[in-house]
């Protein structure tokens, strides 16, 4: 996937991703705000009482999430979601780097529809500021996506 463009917005800017093929992907601080054009769709994402990155330490917080999602046509789908910190996994597929060189955040759905399995983002900080490097993300079951920042810094 390639960048297209940042939409300027003042909670924070939007990048918006394309493929080749068509998709894209709208992330907001690494997380995913919007998708179009893949298996399984989350139209529009919102999230209420989201921590910072740089906010989250040892303890685990729980946030809330409200989606779209098709193919289905299901729309307001709340969700509470637990965010903890996690050690460096030894199973990502992150390339050309090592998963040590990141915080490593784990998240987990509490009352999805489906049981939706735990994503993970990988922060690192850059000059002071945190940002998702990586990141691993179900959007159902078993349609599952990771990604992954390119070049990574070190």
């Amino acid at each position: 996937m390639v960048q297209g463009y940042t939409e300027r917005r003042a909670d924070g800017n939007i990048e918006v991703w394309y493929s080749n093929g068509g998709e894209v992907i709208r992330l907001q601080n690494g997380r995913v705000v919007g998708t179009a054009g893949l298996a399984t769709d989350w139209l529009n994402v919102n999230y209420i009482s989201l921590p910072s990155w740089q906010s989250l330490n040892q303890a685990s917080v729980i946030y809330h999430r409200e989606r779209d999602q098709m193919p289905g046509y299901r729309f307001g789908i709340k969700e509470s979601v637990t965010i903890y910190p996690t050690p460096a996994p030894t199973n990502s597929k992150l390339v050309k780097t090592s998963s040590k060189h990141f915080r490593w955040y784990e998240e987990v759905s509490q009352n999805s529809p489906n049981k939706l399995p735990s994503a993970r983002f990988a922060v690192q900080e850059i000059s002071g500021v945190f940002q998702v490097a990586y990141a691993e993300q179900c959007f159902t079951e078993n349609y599952c996506l990771s990604w992954q920042l390119w070049p990574v810094a070190q």
